[in-house]
């Protein structure tokens, strides 16, 4: 294989593993975007999940007080 080969196959690959970034980051994009408009549909807050057992918590003792 020659030097020339060498470098028209790194370009080559190059250029496809350019391409399948640029894929990715697009489907990430529209992940996050869905999962954006997930949250605000429902009125899930993004908090942590120690935050979000802390809350379940505080409403669970609520709900055995009223009772």
């Amino acid at each position: 294989m020659s030097t020339e080969d060498l470098a028209n196959s790194t370009g080559t690959a190059l250029e496809w593993l350019t391409s399948q970034l640029s894929k990715l980051q697009n489907e990430l994009e529209a992940s996050e975007t869905s999962l954006h408009t997930f949250k605000k549909d429902r009125n899930l807050v993004s908090v942590s999940f120690s935050d979000q057992n802390n809350m379940l918590r505080g409403q669970i003792q609520a709900f055995s007080e009223a009772v």
